[in-house]
């Protein structure tokens, strides 16, 4: 899998073997300028003060048509920043301890 985010508002979880794109992520409706992957969670930066969080893991969902289908990584909340200017960069510190 790959993960690429954009100024578009999306997250997109890419799937390398099959060459398309497995989720697009779209919550925000901000730009998205940065993220990390830690562990099992995606943590993004947007134009707000808000920093998104996903959790990542393939399971099988059902839409409102009872059509299945794999989700690869859902929404579980935000955290606030201390600023609302746009996060452009997201990083661990060297003890790996805080964002």
């Amino acid at each position: 899998m790959l993960v690429s985010a954009s100024k578009d508002t999306s997250v997109k979880i890419w799937d390398l073997e099959s060459q398309f794109c497995a989720q697009s992520l779209m919550d925000a409706n901000q730009r998205i300028y940065s993220f990390i992957i830690l562990s099992n969670l995606i943590i993004t930066g947007a134009e707000d003060e808000n920093q998104r969080v996903y959790r990542c893991g393939i399971k099988q969902d059902t839409d409102s048509h009872n059509h299945v289908f794999l989700k690869y990584a859902e929404f579980i909340g935000t955290f606030k920043k201390k600023s609302s200017e746009r996060t452009i960069e997201i990083s661990l510190s060297s003890d790996d301890k805080f964002l």
